[in-house]
Order: C-alpha cells, then structure tokens, then sequence
C-alpha cells in the first residue's frame, strides 16, 4: 500500500473509462457502419473492473485524510470539476454526430441550449467574453453581467456565491467590498472606498436587492465615520 502510485491502476482505469465511452458512442450514434465493433467493447465488464480499482484508490485516499471532511472536500475537488468537463464536453460533440436532433437531444434538459454554430451562440459568446467550455457567466434577472468567472467563484468562494445566489445580493457590490478592505492597515472602508461603491449604483437603476446588499455591507464591514455618513446620504 505504501507504494500505490508505483502501478498501472491509472492505465487500467484509462482503459476501462474508454471502453465504456466507445462502447456508448457506438450504441447511441446509431452509426451502421461502427457496430462490427460492438462486441470488442464490454461496457458492462469495464465499468465493474473501473470500479474495483476504483473503490482501492478511493480506500487508500481516505486512509491517507485527516478526517472525514477533509476527505469529502478533496474528492468534491477532484471529480466535480471534471464531471462539468466530460458531460458538456459529451453532449455538445457527440450531439454532431448522432442521429437524433440538437433539440430531440436537449429536450429533456432543465436548462436553455443553443447550438455551437447558432448565430445567437456566437453573439452571447462575444457579449459575455466565453472563451471556451466550461464557462459560467453570472447575470442578473435584468440579463447585466455580473461576473464571466463563475466557475471561479462556484470553487472558490461558496460564501459569496451564497449571498448572491440565495440572497439575491448585488455581486459588483461585494465583490467591490471584499477588494477594497485588502490591505487595509484597519480594515475598515475609508471616505473614497464609498465613492467607489457608489460608483456602482450610479451606473444602474437602484432595487431592492441594491439596498438589502448595501445594509448587508453596513452591517458586516467596519466603516470610518465620514465613509458611513456619505453612504447614508446618499441612500436618503
């Protein structure tokens, strides 16, 4: 055991993964011309043996946690992402060469798809920055661009996904706060932090969420006296 990563284990797993994936390209391409080549890949017997290596693997890298956390966070961190990955990946690349329609394809799914070659694909595309998959963009419910660094943020700061998600929050607002207190010899938002906040507001039409998020800063954020009395008076 002390000695897992001197084996083949990845090579096999390598192995059991693509045979499994051939194995559903051939089935749901519906392609004539690739089903002689049915019978050379067992899918049913590759994903028992991708398992066992698996569960091995998997044992070991709980042997070597420190605590059940601990584990549960580095497995998130390790399939999660590259669950995104292979899904999108599957189902925009294999979508061109199976029989069934784009649509018929996504029918089923509980979010919005447009097609790689769709002329409003292209315009989102360009509009919201997407320089290639996966990319999540966060907007808010009037369509304005919050963030092209969603996964970043997904990963990364789950508290602030949840102010924004669940609270409805403005994200330029917090995100602003969180940059302006680093560095700060007192950590508190001076005079001219508070412009620049303001800023902000100044470039949309004020909403409820505005203020719950501006009370939420209040609230949770130290503030010099002069950053606080320009704040209020500009709410009034």
């Amino acid at each position: 055991m002390d000695k897992i990563n001197v084996n083949n284990f990845d090579f096999l797993r390598i192995v059991f993964a693509l045979t499994v994936a051939l194995s559903h390209l051939i089935e749901l391409s519906e392609q004539g011309i690739l089903e002689p080549f049915k019978i050379y890949f067992n899918a049913r017997l590759s994903i028992d043996g991708f398992f066992i290596v698996s569960g091995f693997l998997i044992a070991k890298s709980y042997e070597n946690s420190t605590s059940t956390k601990d584990y549960i966070i580095r497995r998130a961190k390790r399939i999660i992402p590259a669950y995104a990955v292979v899904i999108l990946a599957s189902a925009f690349l294999f979508s061109f060469i199976s029989v069934n329609s784009f649509n018929d394809y996504f029918s089923k799914m509980p979010w919005k798809s447009l097609p790689f070659d769709n002329e409003k694909s292209e315009k989102l595309s360009e509009f919201f920055s997407v320089q290639g998959i996966p990319s999540l963009v966060l907007v808010d419910n009037e369509g304005n661009l919050l963030t092209s660094k969603g996964q970043e943020l997904v990963q990364n700061n789950s508290d602030m996904l949840e102010l924004i998600v669940n609270k409805k929050y403005n994200y330029l607002l917090i995100e602003k706060t969180a940059e302006l207190i680093k560095g700060q010899g007192d950590g508190r938002i001076s005079a001219d932090d508070v412009v620049k906040l303001i800023d902000i507001l100044d470039n949309k039409k004020i909403a409820t969420n505005d203020y719950k998020t501006v009370f939420y800063i209040l609230h949770n954020y130290r503030f010099t006296d002069p950053a606080i009395n320009i704040l209020l008076s500009y709410l009034e």
